[in-house]
């Protein structure tokens, strides 16, 4: 009797690792099994039969919802030890035993013109600190004192936005115009290239993404992998990193950023930063930081919905619209990727068209690391991006 009861209370607490949908479970947590084990150990203890209404069967139900319940706690915290689970603090946690950290929030940066009102008779310094401002809520002050020398009237100097996180991004050269702490005889302060750089906290994804990779920066040969960790390890920005070399030496570092966005120069001189590091860099490379060309394509298509779905006809065409913004997303989401028309037909004949006529973009292969187009032929290393607008007609309704 005692060796019955044993084997059945370690059926019960039998740690496995199955599932139906090919997720890890570590603990099995299906209802109907773990019901039917606490029956049949108490029907081997007891020797008694329980009736479908017996109490002690209720009893017994209760006691099986507290055991799914742990057992859901522990499926959890097992999984929050991998990779592929982990979020929050968990995931830190895993990056934090292989010497990665979660990139933090970070500042916009940009560089101001200082110009004086007219030279002066003794070096000015201009002190860090001083903002200035596009003229809505968001300022950004000087990171370090500026000099101006004797018989001089300019300089430039680094400025970042007082908030960390992406909304100091995007103000072109000219917009950041309004000195906050006026001093004597400067006259103007404006950003000469576009303010950028500024993140909000890494996100889980993308993290992970970064701890899968890090393994390549324990390297001295300066691999590929490695070279991709450390330019994303630059911004959150970065969505996709290629690297090649031209030429023995030489290390090309093409990045783009989330959206399909081009790097500016404040955030290719923060990459390069990074990947030029004497820690990181190769005595023997030249490393450059670049931004992707861009290969431009038109949309121009017409698309029909079934009569049968003519009561649906509003829903689908927002859906059908939106699958196209969708794949031009898509396709200007990684560098060197094809431009294919049988992608954007799929995703709107998932999302409801009976029919698609694609008049424009041509299919774009990519043969042996470059696009092919007509008779010429265009490096790997640009992005496709929607020249204008996408002209997308409506057919209308159209039996099946």
């Amino acid at each position: 009797m005692t060796e019955d009861i044993i084997s059945e209370i370690e059926k019960l607490l039998d740690y496995k690792s199955s599932s139906s949908d090919g997720d890890i479970t570590f603990v099995e947590t299906d209802m109907a099994k773990i019901q039917e084990q606490l029956i049949n150990l108490y029907t081997t203890i007891t020797d008694r039969t329980l009736a479908a209404a017996d109490p002690i069967r209720l009893f017994l139900n209760c006691i099986a919802y507290v055991i799914i319940m742990q057992r859901n706690s522990i499926n959890y915290s097992a999984k929050m030890n991998l990779l592929r689970y982990a979020v929050d603090s968990f995931l830190d946690e895993i990056g934090y035993n292989i010497g990665v950290d979660r990139l933090p929030a970070t500042k916009a940066v940009t560089t101001i013109k200082i110009t004086l009102s007219k030279q002066a008779d003794t070096t000015t310094i201009i002190p860090k600190g001083i903002r200035v401002t596009p003229g809505d809520d968001v300022f950004f002050e000087l990171v370090d004192n500026a000099t101006i020398n004797i018989g001089e009237t300019t300089t430039t100097a680094k400025a970042q936005c007082t908030i960390a996180g992406s909304i100091g991004n995007g103000y072109m050269p000219g917009q950041i115009n309004k000195i906050v702490d006026r001093l004597p005889f400067t006259a103007d302060m404006v950003n000469t290239t576009t303010s950028e750089g500024g993140t909000d906290v890494e996100s889980d994804d993308a993290y992970r993404e970064r701890i899968h990779l890090a393994p390549e920066k324990f390297s001295t040969a300066g691999p590929i992998g490695a070279y991709e960790y450390w330019a994303k390890s630059a911004s959150t920005l970065i969505s996709d990193v290629l690297v090649n070399s031209p030429s023995p030496g030489v290390v090309n570092i093409y990045v783009l950023l989330k959206d399909g966005e081009l790097p500016e120069e404040e955030l290719i001189n923060q990459v390069e930063a990074v990947c030029n590091d004497d820690k990181i860099r190769p005595l023997t490379d030249e490393v450059k930081v670049l931004a992707p060309e861009t290969v431009n394509y038109q949309v121009n298509l017409t698309y029909w919905i079934s009569k049968d779905d003519q009561y649906q006809e509003v829903s689908l065409k927002e859906k059908i619209e939106k699958a196209v913004q969708d794949w031009i997303l898509w396709t200007k989401s990684r560098i060197g990727r094809d431009i294919n028309p049988s992608e954007l037909i799929r995703k709107m004949v998932v999302a409801g068209a009976k029919r698609v006529d694609v008049v424009s973009p041509v299919y774009t292969k990519v043969l042996n690391g470059k696009y092919q187009i007509s008779s010429h032929s265009v490096d790997s290393v640009q992005v496709a991006i929607l020249e204008g607008k996408a002209n997308v007609a409506y057919g209308g309704l159209e039996d099946d």
